[in-house]
């Protein structure tokens, strides 16, 4: 499988507007070596650095930077995205926090053994980051997909999703096979599957019958999630990014 498909033409570097492109890797050295450049160029440039990716890369990429990971604002994507829904929201507060000013990130929300419904999530998430970001803030995030591990069919769909593809010199281009701004309208009208397990009815007659559905409500995701995971709430709730 290559590792970058084919780019219409080339594209700048401004601080103009937004640009989402998408990385294709393979193995620790490739990922370091490519995401280490990417922010190293931005730390020299004096851009906010923001990079959301999962250990063990986030550790090896820091030993990589050296003293310049100091200037750079690391996240554990796997607690931030435990909840994918979390993901738009802490891209958006940290475009919003830089304001005018040219920054950088890096998000990888899939990587080798995220389930199902959290892959589906996680594209509708990448599809809706095209729109989420106004189109004038200077953000350039770049999301790392490991080819190697992932299935083919989440890289085909990688790069319908990204407009932008990053190439092995650490330029980037624009992707021809990029399926549009529509694309997360997708998540919205595609049906829902039946439920797993049976609905539960409650008649509310009283306060007392409405404080055991708030109850209900509250602790039952709570239970499902301790079940599959263990006891963290950040199987159901979304957590803080800073």
């Amino acid at each position: 499988m290559s590792m970058t498909a084919p780019a219409q033409r080339s594209v700048p570097r401004a601080s103009s507007g937004y640009l989402h492109d998408v990385l294709f890797w393979s193995g620790e050295r490739d990922f370091v070596t490519r995401t280490a450049a990417f922010v190293m160029e931005g730390v020299a440039a004096g851009e906010p650095v923001l990079v959301a990716v999962p250990e063990p890369r986030s550790r090896a990429l820091q030993r990589h930077l050296g003293r310049a990971a100091d200037e750079v604002r690391f996240v554990d994507m796997a607690a931030l995205g435990a909840n994918p829904a979390c993901i738009i929201d802490a891209w958006s507060q940290f475009a919003e926090e830089c304001g005018k000013q040219p920054s950088r990130g890096v998000g990888e929300p899939l990587w080798p053994g995220r389930r199902e419904p959290e892959i589906a999530e996680c594209e509708l998430h990448e599809a809706l980051l095209n729109v989420a970001i106004g189109a004038q803030r200077p953000l350039w995030l770049r999301c790392p997909y490991d080819v190697t591990g992932l299935p083919g069919t989440v890289i085909e769909r990688a790069r319908g999703a990204h407009p932008f593809l990053a190439s092995t010199d650490g330029g980037t281009g624009m992707s021809d096979t990029y399926a549009g701004d529509g694309l997360g309208l997708e998540g919205f009208t595609t049906p829902l599957p039946e439920p797993a397990t049976r609905p539960v009815a409650l008649r509310i007659a009283d306060l007392a019958t409405l404080k055991a559905l708030r109850d209900l409500v509250v602790h039952r995701p709570r239970w499902r999630a301790w079940g599959r995971t263990g006891p963290s709430t950040s199987a159901w709730r979304c957590t803080s990014w800073r």
